[in-house]
């Protein structure tokens, strides 16, 4: 097939709309992506602006490990387990590796669990220790 540029010049009498129509057609398509690029743009400021800034860890603190995506693992455990019940979050890790450019960071998981230890910031909360002068009753044994 010959790779022919069309122009009025060259372009069949017969169809002579038919250029016109084209040239509109891949003007109405730039002009549809040039939009929705502006809304991309447009979407991800407003969603940006309102954003909190992720808490960060150093190696050596202790965070809590999420369990929203655990759930068939804790069920599983105990029948008279329900998922209503379940704990939000498993008890504190030690991080013992960070990566804040990709906010991953890596726990001091132990030997007999089955997952990997990098997680999302997202997947983990700070733990603040207790004030036993403010609240001597939640001091563990």
């Amino acid at each position: 097939m010959d790779n022919i540029q069309w122009t009025r010049e060259n372009f069949p009498s017969d169809i002579p709309n038919a250029l016109d129509a084209i040239v509109t057609l891949k003007t109405d398509i730039t002009d549809a992506h040039d939009a929705l690029l502006s809304s991309k743009v447009a979407q991800a400021h407003a969603a940006n602006a309102h954003k909190a800034k992720e808490p960060t860890f150093n190696i050596g603190d202790l965070a809590y490990l999420s369990t929203m995506n655990r759930c068939q693992e804790y069920l599983t455990g105990d029948s008279k387990h329900t998922a209503k019940f379940m704990p939000r979050y498993d008890s504190p890790y030690k991080i013992i590796s960070t990566n804040p450019e990709s906010s991953t960071y890596t726990l001091d998981l132990p030997e007999h669990t089955n997952i990997y230890p990098t997680f999302h910031v997202s997947k983990l909360k700070s733990h603040i220790a207790n004030d036993t002068e403010l609240f001597p009753s939640r001091e563990l044994q």
